[in-house]
């Protein structure tokens, strides 16, 4: 057995030097894992704190805005899920973003815009009694020049309207219906105040009340069974408009949105032209800055 024992005694010295080592390389790797983990932690924290950081700052914004008191944020958990949907947000981050949203999209803008329009019909007097034109679909377009404050706004606006007419009917009902050409127009200048209510982020609603100065031009022309044309006399004539609106409103980008609006005007008289009551439905794409 003497011939063996140095290479015994060998392999127990490097048993012996292998357990050392591992011994030795257990705590090193711990204090390397503490590290990576502290190094991560931070990290974290530090998101965290830029998180709070942004919240307060939007929160305040808010604050501001409706008139109360600033209050911090609170606090959001870093086991929180990475996903926060809409139906499950916390009330004080929503309303944290929809502060954000609402102030991204406050200040001015244009909004060009055009429009179907359905006149009613007008009433024209003369002194042997009145009869009714009947008119046909038209069209408008112009453009607006608005802002907001909160959640009022303002517009003022330029635009151009066209319809045609059908026929003339006498007050006598066994008289004739005689077909009508011809044309009224509308140049105006009108101003409107509104309302908007939020639906979600992007969407809203808005209604509200205007007023304007225009031009008004009537001249139809009567088409007789026997082939002759006759004009009633042309009238043209500034008056005042007075409209109700509502519609919606929906942000395509931070800098564009669209509008589609219902409108209810009401023209002034034209001369022997009695007052119109005109509906229009307006569509226009605006740029906000």
């Amino acid at each position: 057995m003497l011939p063996f024992a140095p290479i015994l005694s060998l392999a127990k010295r490097k048993s012996w030097i292998w357990w050392i080592a591992i011994l030795l390389f257990l705590p090193l790797s711990n204090g390397m894992t503490q590290e990576d983990a502290g190094r991560e932690r931070h990290t974290a924290e530090d998101k965290l704190s830029e998180l709070e950081r942004n919240s307060e700052r939007l929160l305040a914004k808010l604050n501001a805005l409706e008139g109360k008191p600033i209050a911090p944020a609170p606090v959001v958990p870093l086991n929180a899920s990475k996903i926060i949907h809409e139906d499950t947000m916390h009330p004080a981050i929503r309303k944290v973003l929809e502060a954000s949203a609402e102030e991204d999209r406050m200040g001015n803008y244009i909004l060009p815009f055009i429009a179907m329009v359905f006149p009613g019909d007008v009433r024209y007097s003369t002194t042997t009694g009145s009869s009714e034109i009947e008119s046909n679909m038209g069209y408008q377009f112009g453009i607006a020049y608005g802002k907001r404050w909160g959640n009022w706004t303002g517009d003022l606006s330029m635009s151009f309207a066209q319809n045609g007419y059908e026929s003339l009917v006498h007050s006598n009902p066994l008289a004739i219906r005689i077909p009508v050409s011809g044309e009224s127009e509308l140049f105006e200048l009108g101003c409107s105040f509104g309302y908007i209510k939020r639906l979600g982020f992007d969407g809203w609603i808005h209604s509200g009340v205007g007023v304007g100065w225009g031009m008004r031009k009537d001249a139809p022309i009567l088409h007789f069974p026997t082939g002759l044309m006759r004009s009633l006399e042309e009238s043209k004539s500034s008056l005042l408009t007075y409209e109700v609106f509502s519609g919606f409103g929906y942000a395509l980008s931070d800098s564009t949105h669209a509008r589609l609006t219902y409108r209810y005007k009401r023209l002034g008289e034209n001369g022997k032209y009695g007052p119109l009551w005109n509906h229009f439905l307006e569509f226009g794409i605006g740029s906000d800055f």
